[in-house]
């Protein structure tokens, strides 16, 4: 027998008859919670460090793919949320460069 229950969860019950037992599964119709942007950028963080991308996931309680998505995301991005390109052309100077001209270009 199958069972809705109030919480949105599933359930089925089997009867054995010969040991007077009941089998319960249950099962949840749910979708998993969002992963929050600080735990996907805490995770990254701790994987540029150089902690195994496995070690990372597991110490967040997120999946690897998720843990690639995040980077991929980053890298294409400089986001882990938006969805979009970072509009205009790559800089031809990074931070440290940058500082280096300034400050040597007012002399």
């Amino acid at each position: 027998m199958s069972f809705m229950t109030s919480e949105g969860s599933s359930y089925t019950s089997l009867f054995i008859p010969t040991t007077n037992i009941w089998v319960v599964q249950v099962v949840s119709t749910r979708m998993p919670e969002k992963i929050t942007t600080n735990v996907k950028l805490d995770a990254l963080i701790m994987h540029a460090k150089g902690v195994k991308q496995e070690a990372v996931a597991s110490a967040y309680g997120i999946s690897e793919s998720t843990l690639k998505r995040a980077k991929a995301r980053y890298a294409k991005y400089g986001d882990l949320e938006a969805g979009y390109k970072i509009p205009g052309r790559k800089p031809l100077f990074g931070p440290c460069m940058r500082d280096v001209y300034f400050n040597f270009s007012h002399f």
